[in-house]
């Protein structure tokens, strides 16, 4: 049976689980941190409880909005691995 989704709606993936929970590990940065003090994410409606639903973290979300989703993703990419030291030392 095929799932109707809401207009801007996407039905959440294992790979898209996969690639978040991949920035996380690479990165070691979490969606509490990655959204602190990030307020037009927040003005758009990405929280971290919606992070942790997509993930999985707390119940199993079947969809969310695509937007938010790419929001999150795109959050995370530019950030550096969590190995790579970036203080300047003399």
């Amino acid at each position: 049976m095929k799932m109707k989704l809401k207009r801007g709606y996407v039905a959440i993936t294992s790979k898209m689980r996969d690639s978040l929970n991949s920035e996380i590990n690479r990165t070691g940065v979490g969606p509490q941190k990655l959204l602190r003090g990030n307020k037009e994410a927040r003005s758009i409606g990405l929280t971290s409880g919606i992070i942790y639903c997509i993930l999985g973290k707390t119940g199993h979300s079947k969809s969310c909005k695509e937007s938010l989703y790419n929001l999150a993703l795109a959050l995370w990419v530019p950030r550096p691995n969590k190995d790579v030291n970036t203080s300047i030392q003399t």
